[in-house]
């Protein structure tokens, strides 16, 4: 019974196409900044002399201090990602 009905049915179809351009956008701020801390300076226990020379009526030589130095620097960043907006843009095709 259900086949004689369908018989009487049309079915029609109108082809159509769409298209979209779509643009997703999404904000993204970097701050890049160090944070340098306090400076300790040590002068080690000891130090170097080099190159010791006599000449006549003249003395020539280095003298090398070793020293610790503790920089301590933090290193930051900060990101922010914002809501991404997305753009539609819907239309028909060209053929």
């Amino acid at each position: 019974m259900e086949a004689a009905q369908d018989k009487h049915k049309k079915q029609i179809i109108c082809p159509t196409k769409t298209c979209e351009d779509i643009t997703v956008t999404v904000p993204v701020e970097v701050q890049a900044h160090a944070n340098v801390g306090d400076i300790i300076l040590k002068c080690k226990d000891h130090h170097i002399i080099k190159k010791p020379e006599k000449l006549q009526h003249v003395s020539k030589f280095e003298v090398v201090h070793e020293m610790f130095v503790q920089l301590p620097i933090d290193f930051v960043t900060k990101i922010d990602v914002a809501d991404n907006r997305v753009n539609f843009n819907v239309y028909e095709c060209k053929q």
